[in-house]
């Protein structure tokens, strides 16, 4: 699974921020007046996955070395195990959307 959700986000990070706005708007401006209003929707959908993405505490990447340090030190609680194992996953699903979002529209 780690490995397909990598391949889909192509190392594009998440907090892209001018980069990404400048493509949209130039992906706006060349589209059809049909395709303009499925275009405005894929932004806004990509725009409200960016912000559930930063509204976690920490990073993908945190957690994953959150989750190193506690397998070799051996001191996570079970439900603590569970709660970042859930926020690492949910993590992954927001960007691989967000990826396929952005490569549908021609703008990640």
């Amino acid at each position: 699974l780690a490995a397909s959700v990598a391949s889909a986000l192509g190392g594009i990070p998440v907090d892209e921020g001018a980069a990404y706005a400048v493509a949209a708007r130039r992906a706006l401006e060349a589209s059809s007046s049909s395709s303009h209003v499925e275009l405005t929707s894929v932004i806004a959908a990509i725009e409200q996955l960016d912000a559930e993405l930063t509204s976690f505490a920490t990073t993908l990447e945190e957690d994953d070395h959150i989750l190193l340090l506690s397998s070799q030190s051996n001191h996570i609680s079970s439900r603590s195990y569970a709660a970042l194992m859930y926020r690492r996953e949910r993590k992954r699903l927001l960007m691989a959307t967000r990826s396929v979002l952005g490569a549908s529209a021609n703008i990640a």
